[in-house]
């Protein structure tokens, strides 16, 4: 019996020996994960932050295809132009337009819906599926962080970001570098390849480099949720991603 109980000893000690190092430590655990405490960078210069190429008008549409990784559900979030952030199903999008994009001043006509109204600041719900749209909405706490990750060139702005940290982490046994983008409302761990940068440049990220974000909450060192991730293909200056337009969608008020 002295046997089975030294054992039983060791594997307590490497289970408190693994809660220290994502608690204590500073680093996190996530889905199949193992991620260091890293240290500050600048957000200017973070892959995150270089996911979106910056034009001299405006910041590039993209969205992201974030597939649960327990369930299977699908979370879509993005940013349009510098002007509004989304996440949510195909259903229900919530979408945070911060500025209103119509023919004056802006001279861009990508905030206006397909009645020919300009869409003003403020919380909506969209759904997609019969390219409606209603004011009011509600992100979720994991919406919140994904729509927030795709926004933050705006969001550093806004100064939502607080910190972005350069870190390492492993993943179902792959190696990966990892950013941990700080908000009040929670934190991303975003794992990208370990070269992610496009070929031939030092300052553009390269989308298939992005694999995976775990979603961490205030005050808890396990992710609340974790999501394989797909970056839709940036097309060019003004165009719309699949639930980042609203020039097709009719304002409901039920």
């Amino acid at each position: 019996m002295m046997w089975a109980k030294k054992i039983a000893a060791g594997v307590l000690a490497a289970a408190l020996s693994l809660t220290l190092l994502s608690g204590c430590s500073g680093g996190r655990s996530g889905s199949g994960s193992v991620i260091s405490e890293g240290e500050t960078i600048s957000i200017d210069t973070s892959a995150s932050y270089r996911l979106v190429w910056l034009t001299d008008r405006i910041y590039l549409t993209y969205e992201l295809e974030c597939t649960n990784e327990k369930d299977g559900t699908k979370i879509y979030a993005g940013q349009a132009n510098k002007a509004r952030c989304f996440a949510g199903t195909h259903e229900a999008i919530t979408m945070d337009v911060r500025t209103e994009l119509g023919p004056y001043p802006s001279g861009n006509s990508m905030g206006i819906d397909a009645d020919g109204n300009v869409i003003q600041p403020g919380l909506y719900t969209v759904n997609y599926r019969n390219n409606t749209y209603k004011e009011g909405g509600t992100f979720g706490s994991v919406e919140k962080v994904l729509a927030a990750t795709a926004f933050c060139n705006y969001e550093k702005e806004a100064g939502t970001l607080k910190e972005v940290r350069a870190a390492s982490g492993t993943k179902h046994k792959q190696e990966y570098y990892v950013e941990l983008l700080k908000f009040d409302f929670g934190t991303a761990a975003v794992f990208y390849t370990k070269d992610h940068w496009k070929a031939g440049t030092t300052n553009e990220t390269d989308p298939a480099a992005l694999k995976y974000i775990e979603v961490y909450l205030p005050g808890e060192t396990a992710a609340r949720a974790s999501f394989e991730v797909k970056v839709t293909p940036i097309q060019g200056s003004y165009v719309e991603t699949a639930h980042s337009a609203v020039t097709e969608l009719h304002k409901v008020t039920e």
